[in-house]
């Protein structure tokens, strides 16, 4: 969800009394003169974006202490540098908005400076600090420890605030002394955190200055979206958004099952889970009017418990098939729609286009040129790849 720094009433997008202002803060200081800004808030995994265009010609005639940032110090000082975007539909004092009545959108760090002479325009573009969990890649030793406890030491190695929830087990590879051993040389630390989240059910990812790494818990909020197509007296749709796209994917629609396999060391009997064994108008292996189904295969880490191997198969078939209906939509911004805890509902189409689709990301952007928008991309099965949990087969 977007953090926020005061609670903000938003009107309906439609509404008169929308004045939208937004905020931009270097290290810690409201430095106006910025042109335009977008931020995109991405779903879990993913880190979220931003890009600042400032006005060189508006920073130079600065005056302390934001004079501090112009040409020259963003050429030659700035290195470590972070970024808070801040936003709000209306403030109470639109001549002079006030960055604690907004809401921040993301809190980041400046991965790069992009410097137009001729247009004198300054550009800066980054991530938020799951950006410095991507960037590492260290070898790391964890043996005999559990998900809950790697996610903590490095979210500590990082300088972000553990908002994590304990697990049970080690994680790892049984060695033949008994010891379960974790060694990663390869990929990043997101990446680590990443595969212990979804090999624990979990959601991982960085917001504000915390690490998130839990299960999610709690029923999301409805953001609705309703098309009105025209009729005889109204030769014209209506819609709550300014576009609507949708798109199907016949790859995903024709069927798939997931393979999770986990051999077994130590005299454990390797243990392998298919997910589902027979999906919904669908057998596995079998051809239908697009083809044979898709087999996706999985070799998770060696003497994982049944229950485990069931979960990631789950998980991951949950995965694939959200990719199969898409929804793209263009709409006035607000503060209420987010990748995390939001759900959207389409009615009105009369379409099988008509269902429920979870936000992947929503990318805000204010500019004086085209005001305060946003654009959400958004996914979900089809109907005929509902399955229930319990349909987990063994080999």
């Amino acid at each position: 969800m977007i953090a926020s720094s005061a609670q903000i009433n938003y009107p309906p997008a439609g509404s008169t009394v929308r004045q939208p202002r937004g905020a931009v803060k270097i290290n810690g200081n409201n430095v106006p003169g910025w042109i335009d800004f977008s931020v995109t808030n991405n779903t879990y995994f993913e880190a979220d974006t931003f890009r600042v265009t400032y006005s060189a010609t508006a920073l130079t005639q600065m005056v302390a202490p934001d004079a501090l940032y112009d040409a020259t110090w963003f050429s030659e000082i700035a290195t470590d540098t972070f970024v808070e975007i801040l936003a709000a539909v209306r403030v109470s004092n639109p001549d002079k908005p006030d960055p604690s009545e907004m809401s921040s959108l993301i809190y980041g760090r400046v991965d790069d400076i992009e410097y137009n002479p001729k247009l004198r325009t300054i550009t800066l573009t980054g991530r938020d600090l799951t950006g410095a969990l991507i960037d590492a890649k260290l070898p790391r030793d964890y043996t005999n420890q559990s998900a809950s406890y790697i996610a903590t030491d490095l979210a500590s190695q990082h300088n972000l605030i553990p908002v994590v929830t304990a697990t049970t087990g080690r994680v790892g590879t049984t060695q033949p002394n008994g010891d379960v051993e974790l060694i990663q040389t390869q990929g990043s630390d997101w990446d680590l955190l990443a595969m212990l989240a979804r090999q624990a059910g979990f959601i991982c990812y960085v917001e504000q200055q915390g690490l998130y790494f839990q299960p999610e818990s709690g029923d999301p909020d409805t953001y609705q979206i309703t098309w009105t197509p025209p009729t005889k007296d109204v030769d014209y749709p209506t819609a709550s958004v300014v576009d609507l796209t949708f798109s199907r994917s016949l790859t995903i629609v024709k069927g798939v099952t997931v393979k999770a396999m986990s051999p077994g060391h130590a005299n454990k009997a390797s243990v392998t889970r298919y997910y589902p064994t027979a999906p919904k108008a669908i057998t596995p292996g079998k051809a239908t009017a697009y083809g044979p189904t898709t087999l996706y295969t999985y070799w998770l880490p060696a003497d994982m418990s049944t229950v485990a191997v069931e979960n990631f198969a789950i998980n991951q078939y949950k995965l694939i098939t959200s990719h199969a209906m898409k929804l793209t939509a263009r709409l006035p911004a607000d503060g209420v729609l987010a990748p995390r805890g939001v759900i959207i509902n389409v009615n009105g189409t009369g379409t099988a286009y008509d269902q429920t689709y979870y936000p992947r990301s929503v990318t805000r952007t204010l500019s004086v040129e085209e005001g305060y928008a946003m654009t959400v991309e958004a996914q979900n099965f089809t109907p005929n790849l509902a399955v229930e949990s319990s349909d987990v087969g063994a080999a």
